[in-house]
Parts: structure tokens; C-alpha cells; sequence
């Protein structure tokens, strides 16, 4: 997969004009429909104006490869720890929170134990170790 036509396709295309005539020259080509840049991040060659002018030393640094493909992983990567976190949090907000209602919870349980009895007999599951630990 190349991830630079990936990003080229999401974010468009990413043109740069020097204004040294010697590199401006390197990236651009005239062609019979029109003049076309070379996107600094794919490579291709893109009829349009650059998006962005100025000196060399200024282009912006545009990742390819597999650069890029490493920082969608590391993005990716943290995406997946900031909803690790969050379900954290929250778990521990349940716990924080339903701390105090431990008796009515075994209640619960047991009030509802002798309708699931029948059930987990016929599965094999033993329910004599199920339950909230109270204590």
C-alpha cells in the first residue's frame, strides 16, 4: 500500500513553488493541457497552481514512505491508549461511585440466583462461587 497517495487522496495534493528558478524548475513541466507541479508528497505530477510559494530553505517537510506510514501507526497507537484510559476512568468511577450499595447488590444476586439455577445446571456451570464478593 502506498501510504503517500493515501494521505494525497485524504488531504490533496501538496505543491511548492521555490522561488529559486533552478528548483522551480525541477518540480514543474509543461505539458499540453497546462503546466503541472510535482507534489512533494507522493511525486506525482498535479495540474494546478502550488499551493504554497517561497524559498527552498521554507518548503514545508512532508513525511513519506515509511515515515508515514509510522506516524499513522503511532496516531493510531494513541488513539487506542486515550480509549484505554478513558474506559479506565471510567471503571473506576463505577467503582468509586458503587462502593456503597455492596449489600443491595448481593441481594440483587440472590434474589435472581434460584431463576438462573435451572439454566446454569444445564450448562454445567457451578453458581455456589458466583456473585459479588461482599466483605
Amino acid at each position: 500500500m502506498d501510504w503517500s497517495l493515501r494521505a494525497c487522496g485524504r488531504r490533496g495534493h501538496l505543491t511548492y513553488r521555490p522561488t529559486e528558478t533552478d528548483l522551480a524548475d525541477r518540480l514543474t513541466a509543461d505539458t499540453a493541457i497546462g503546466t503541472v507541479w510535482r507534489c512533494l508528497r507522493c511525486g506525482d505530477f498535479v495540474l494546478s497552481e502550488p499551493k504554497l510559494t517561497g524559498p527552498a530553505n521554507e518548503a514545508p517537510i512532508v513525511l513519506r514512505g515509511p515515515a508515514l506510514r509510522d506516524a499513522v501507526i503511532l496516531r493510531l497507537l494513541s488513539a487506542e491508549r486515550a480509549i484505554r484510559g478513558l474506559l479506565l476512568l471510567l471503571a473506576a468511577y463505577g467503582v468509586f461511585e458503587f462502593r456503597t450499595v455492596k449489600g443491595s447488590l448481593q441481594m440483587a444476586f440472590e434474589q435472581y440466583l434460584p431463576l438462573v439455577k435451572p439454566l446454569a445446571d444445564q450448562i454445567g456451570y457451578d453458581l455456589t462461587n458466583a456473585g459479588p464478593r461482599c466483605g
